[in-house]
């Protein structure tokens, strides 16, 4: 169990840890305290469980807060303060006197779970993200597993990326050589599922969301690939091309850019012959999502809904807003939802507008780790409810609007979703 804990210093230029709310001393006096928390910057208040000792010899080793005599690691030339020391997962890497890294688990101290590296980069186990990590020799970097020290998963190379398998988002990830880099499955060291690329993105497929992927090649083109086709893109090569829909596993649809910086919506069966006409802007919601059949669009200052089915004449145009400019949240042939200036409206396909509320100011804003996928959930969750007349809204703290604007708050996703369900939930805040 962590306890509040104060680094403090003595007149003989050592350090001890002393807890924060008795004053009473948790560490015996060492040479430095190390711990993988930040301090509070107003206070030095730190959260510790295990930290890093080091003696006067410049030794390192780990001690559990309530055992400040008995380290539960051996004596170091270095621990590296990740893992075990950030209450991330029970192991740490250690370096010896050779200057050569291993990983050890907490209930054993005396046996490394891997062999000796010139380097081990504090991703995958050591984070608790999957049981992957990276260790470099003079061969070159690979990825281990946890269970098998003596057989690496990939083979050495120049560089292997964390994104993917050692992640734990998929079972690909991509390594780098002299040709490129290309994508490999955990279970196949030796022919990759892709061809080699100046660049590989870590979307799609790298990120367990979808099939696909998106390269990078000589010219500084994009184009998409299926796993399954390593030859043929999905798409064409074009200026650029955005992460969401068919990417992301949301629809059948992907947003291209071309050299003239114009957008425009494809499907994946038909590379040459875009579902939408050029525009100068194109929102990601609706049939990107596959929320609806509809799009919205900016050309200069107008802004229009068109159908899918029909990309030459918009079902609806909204008229200009000042700035800034609205954030866009969900569109079908009926209505058009989104937040201007703070407050949350729906304007229909017959040319009325109604302002719905104020938003609350209480962690209202796309400071959410992901703001796409926040969009995209919250596309997702008003295509569903707004027959209900509600409005769910997934900025960093949850909330859902009834067309008459009232507006209820939530402390997680969860507590949103279990209100959508059942109607009830008795820690939501009513404004």
């Amino acid at each position: 169990m962590s306890r509040k804990c104060e680094i403090r210093a003595n007149g003989q230029w050592q350090r001890a840890l002393f807890d924060a709310d008795t004053g009473q001393q948790v560490s015996q006096w060492w040479k430095a305290v190390l711990c993988g928390t930040n301090g509070n910057p107003n206070n030095n208040v730190i959260e510790v469980e295990y930290y890093i000792a080091v003696d006067q010899d410049r030794r390192e080793a780990i001690f559990h807060i309530d055992n400040p005599n008995e380290p539960i690691t051996q004596w170091w030339n270095k621990i590296d303060a990740h893992g075990l020391v950030k209450n991330a997962s029970e192991y740490y890497i250690t370096t010896n006197s050779d200057r050569k890294k291993a990983i050890f688990h907490i209930d054993n101290p005396n046996q490394p779970i891997s062999g000796w590296f010139n380097y081990i980069y504090e991703v995958g186990l050591i984070n608790n993200q999957s049981e992957y990590y990276i260790a470099e020799n003079k061969q070159g970097r690979m990825i281990l597993h946890k269970d098998n020290p003596d057989t690496p998963i990939s083979q050495p190379w120049d560089n292997v990326y964390f994104n993917g398998l050692v992640e734990g988002k998929s079972e690909y990830y991509i390594a780098q050589g002299e040709n490129g880099m290309a994508i490999f499955h955990k279970d196949n060291p030796y022919e990759p599922v892709s061809g080699w690329w100046k660049e590989i993105y870590n979307t799609g497929l790298l990120t367990g969301q979808s099939e696909y992927y998106i390269v990078q090649n000589q010219n500084k083109q994009y184009a998409i690939f299926h796993k399954d086709n390593p030859n043929e893109p999905v798409s064409g090569w074009w200026k650029w091309i955005y992460e969401n829909g068919l990417l992301k596993g949301q629809s059948n649809y992907y947003l291209v850019l071309n050299q003239n910086r114009q957008l425009a919506i494809f499907h994946k069966d038909d590379p040459n012959n875009p579902v939408s006409n050029w525009h100068d802007s194109i929102y990601s919601i609706g049939i990107l999502n596959d929320t609806s059949q509809c799009y919205v669009v900016k050309n200069q200052n107008t802004i229009q809904v068109y159908n899918i089915n029909n990309p030459t004449t918009p079902a609806y145009e909204i008229p200009n807003l000042s700035s800034p400019h609205p954030l866009f949240l969900h569109v079908n042939e009926q209505h058009l939802v989104y937040i201007h200036r703070g407050a949350l409206y729906i304007y229909n396909a017959s040319g009325e507008q109604q302002r719905i509320g104020n938003l609350p100011h209480i962690k209202t804003t796309f400071g959410c780790e992901d703001p796409q996928a926040a969009l995209s959930k919250t596309d997702t969750l008003i295509a569903k409810y707004i027959n209900s007349k509600l409005i769910p809204i997934m900025f960093e703290q949850p909330l859902v609007f009834d067309l008459s604007g009232n507006v209820q708050v939530f402390n997680s996703e969860e507590e949103l979703q279990r209100y959508l369900e059942t109607g009830l939930d008795q820690n939501a805040i009513r404004i």
